[in-house]
């Protein structure tokens, strides 16, 4: 598929899509900052999970094909030097992304950064907004403008648009399914949001007043919440006015389980 149509939909096309790589360009920051301040700690040469441990093990049991196995720069230099350089230049590239500059180099550099970082973090590293940061983040180098001038916003390629539809739609939907097949009663019962306030990762303040919600509240939240997971992901392939309650839904749904709970950039990625 090639450009949008051009007309002034396609100038609010090309606007939106430089106001989503600016935001991208913001989440890349808060994930390079907040990994850098604790990377020796736990990847570097005298942390929990030493990048040089990995590659080692990588070495001897994979051999040559290791490089596609682990797709890192660290196979360069896996320092504690090398680890802060990488954090460095990730925490810069967003800084340009987020001032308006992003062009398809900088979100490929974003991403092979911190896919470098995700594939020596490890179990540090594989939490469900790291793998939607990367996938997100890849098609956001064939969404941003090529070149160097800054020019007026061109429209989005509509293949890259709705392989994000697409992503959305995984996303969401899958979430719904995968609580309904983990053989949870709770879930089918419509009872789990009567464990999950205290149970979830750091439970904020807010989160503690939720669990002390009443048992009615918390089955309706939870048929509410399969409402936006598993109905309004479908609305996405409609046409815009039907994908305006999806949108809403979304957004509503994002800022009530980050109220609640912290699940680092996840929920305003």
């Amino acid at each position: 598929m090639g450009e949008a149509a051009t007309g002034p939909r396609s100038d609010l096309h090309g606007w939106m899509r430089d106001a989503f790589l600016r935001l991208l360009g913001a989440v890349y920051l808060v994930a390079f900052l907040s990994l850098w301040v604790q990377a020796e700690g736990l990847i570097g040469s005298r942390g929990v999970l030493p990048i040089r441990e990995l590659l080692d093990l990588a070495r001897e049991r994979v051999g040559a094909s290791r490089y596609w196995v682990l797709p890192t720069v660290f196979w360069i230099a896996d320092g504690d030097g090398a680890l802060h350089v990488v954090c460095a230049a990730g925490t810069l590239l967003s800084l340009v992304a987020l001032l308006g500059r992003a062009r398809a180099l900088v979100m490929l550099g974003l991403w092979a950064l911190y896919l470098s970082l995700a594939v020596a973090g490890e179990d540090f590293l594989s939490f469900q907004w790291d793998a939607l940061l990367l996938e997100a983040g890849l098609l956001a180098a064939a969404l941003a403008p090529r070149g160097i001038l800054r020019r007026r916003p061109a429209p989005a390629p509509l293949l890259i648009i709705w392989m994000y539809r697409w992503l959305l739609f995984r996303l969401m939907f899958g979430s719904g399914v995968v609580k309904l097949r983990s053989g949870d009663p709770t879930w089918r019962s419509l009872t789990a949001l009567e464990y999950h306030y205290e149970t979830q990762p750091l439970p904020t303040w807010i989160g503690f007043y939720a669990h002390h919600l009443p048992a009615r509240v918390h089955v309706t939240s939870a048929a509410v919440m399969f409402v936006i997971e598993l109905l309004l992901p479908l609305l996405i392939w409609l046409p815009p006015p039907w994908r305006r309650l999806p949108l809403v839904g979304f957004v509503g749904f994002q800022v009530l389980i980050a109220a609640t709970g912290n699940y680092a950039f996840f929920n305003i990625l």
